[in-house]
């Protein structure tokens, strides 16, 4: 597709599908909804108030959170900027995080609770870049004057674009494809973490690629619990189910992702292997519990299932080749 940038397919979401669902998440243990309308007006907000704290085309956010709705949000709040997401996994300890922020030169650092709060407080002095510090989640204490809020963030942004209302979407125009979307860091078993910078147009490609080969539609739900810090997530699951203007809802935890799955009934699920051998031997474990006459009604089951897998698989193979 045509997009300009990675902030431009998200925005034109509001233009044409408003009143779709983007995303679901649970709140006191139930679910809630956001439409691409309501979820494109809030990432604006947030990207103003971004640019009221000086955040500006070229510059860098470090975010430090689990996967939840506010970090798609403020992912795209900040490449609607042109400046640089800089995801950092929640479980690195205190001198991972300080090398990575200061070795990204993050203007500003975005902390998902108070337990993340905690572990940035004690290398406060050692951030050598940053400029403001905000928190998802909880209110900081009153004389904490370097935090503030997540919804302290989006007020100002809201009360910036009533000032100029076109500052955003303006500056999205003026990203180009070339230019840098994100960094993200290697796990640095050996030696420092090392930041490996993609573009827009790394990402972009990869969805106009990948839907030529893998079709997906606004009526797909995708269920997302692997780390949105990894390239893995963040490609196959958060952009590409935006490219198709799909919905996405966020697994409480990775323990609750087979309930979720139950609740949310996904048709698109990124994983890797190891969740699905769990699943397969917590299947197989509960079929050779079961009487004789269970387990061979299981074993009858997988063996014709895979026959007709195999079917499928003859007749698409021969369409592509006819194709």
């Amino acid at each position: 597709m045509d997009y300009l940038n990675l902030a431009d397919m998200f925005f034109r979401k509001r233009q044409d599908f408003p009143s779709k669902t983007a995303y679901q998440f649970k709140i006191d243990k139930q679910w809630k909804s956001f439409t691409f309308k309501e979820a494109v007006d809030q990432a604006e907000r947030i990207s103003a108030g971004l640019a009221y704290y000086g955040i500006k085309k070229g510059d860098k956010v470090a975010l430090i959170s689990t996967n939840r709705v506010e970090w798609a949000l403020i992912d795209y709040a900040t490449l609607a900027l042109g400046a640089a997401l800089v995801p950092v996994y929640p479980t690195l300890l205190k001198d991972q995080v300080q090398y990575i922020v200061n070795d990204s030169d993050a203007k500003i650092v975005i902390v998902e609770n108070d337990d993340q709060r905690d572990k940035i407080n004690l290398i406060l002095n050692r951030l050598t870049n940053v400029e403001n510090y905000f928190c998802i989640e909880g209110v900081p204490d009153k004389d904490d004057l370097k935090w503030h809020t997540l919804d302290s963030l989006a007020e100002k942004g809201e009360a910036f674009l009533k000032e100029d209302s076109d500052y955003v979407t303006s500056s999205i125009q003026k990203i180009k494809r070339e230019d840098i979307a994100t960094i993200i860091y290697t796990s640095g078993t050996t030696g420092e973490p090392k930041g490996a910078i993609l573009s827009h147009k790394n990402f972009l490609s990869n969805l106009d690629e990948v839907s030529k080969l893998f079709k997906c539609y606004p009526e797909d739900i995708f269920l997302s619990f692997l780390p949105l810090s990894h390239i893995l997530e963040r490609t196959a699951g958060h952009y590409f189910s935006c490219y198709n203007a799909s919905m996405v809802a966020y697994a409480e935890s990775i323990d609750m992702v087979a309930a979720n799955m139950q609740e949310i009934k996904p048709t698109m699920m990124i994983s890797v292997p190891r969740l699905y051998e769990k699943m397969y031997s917590r299947v197989l474990e509960a079929a050779e519990s079961g009487s004789p006459l269970k387990r061979k009604i299981f074993y009858w089951s997988v063996k014709n299932g895979r026959k007709y897998m195999q079917l499928v698989n003859a007749k698409q193979s021969r369409c592509t080749m006819n194709s």
